[in-house]
């Protein structure tokens, strides 16, 4: 739980960044400015909340290196022990879809989205194949945290660039 409290601030402030320089919560609105004004990530503000984003992604997911909640060398078996069978099941396919469909939040968020239409199929598949390429090397790069460590990095210096995206993001950058 605490894993959550504490990236879940910076999540929030980094998708808020890309609300306020579009003026929407709407998906369409959010893409239809980046086809015209260009993507998030040519921006100072878009910059900082995609880093943002990533690394809370990788807390999202219970990847390394904020995989202490699933830790299975030092829990029995993580915090899905008490569940076998369909329940474990439904747990596994919950973070194989999250594995889908944040990036492609992320991508929508900050790149323009996903077209598969004509050559825009292949762009898409690259773009997707980026941000897991991203998430991967953290992992596998990474050493696991404590979670006093991730509430900290979350608390700090995540906290601190998605709030100087947002900043940067109201006045204009």
């Amino acid at each position: 739980m605490k894993l959550l409290f504490a990236y879940e601030l910076p999540l929030v402030i980094a998708v808020l960044t890309t609300v306020v320089k579009v003026g929407s919560f709407s998906f369409e609105k959010i893409l239809m400015h980046q086809e015209y004004n260009g993507v998030m990530l040519g921006s100072v503000s878009g910059v900082l909340a995609f880093i943002v984003m990533i690394f809370c992604a990788q807390a999202k997911l219970c990847l390394t290196p904020f995989d202490i909640p699933e830790a299975e060398t030092e829990i029995a078996g993580g915090t899905h022990i008490e569940y076998s069978g369909a329940p474990l099941a439904v747990v596994r396919l919950n973070t194989a879809i999250m594995y889908l469909v944040l990036p492609l939040f992320i991508i929508t968020l900050f790149w323009g989205g996903v077209n598969f239409i004509g050559w825009r199929i292949l762009t898409s598949v690259l773009k997707y194949v980026a941000i897991v390429v991203i998430m991967v090397l953290i992992k596998n790069t990474s050493p696991r945290v404590r979670i006093d460590q991730a509430v900290r990095f979350f608390w700090g210096p995540m906290f601190a660039l998605s709030a100087i995206a947002m900043i940067l993001a109201i006045v204009g950058y």
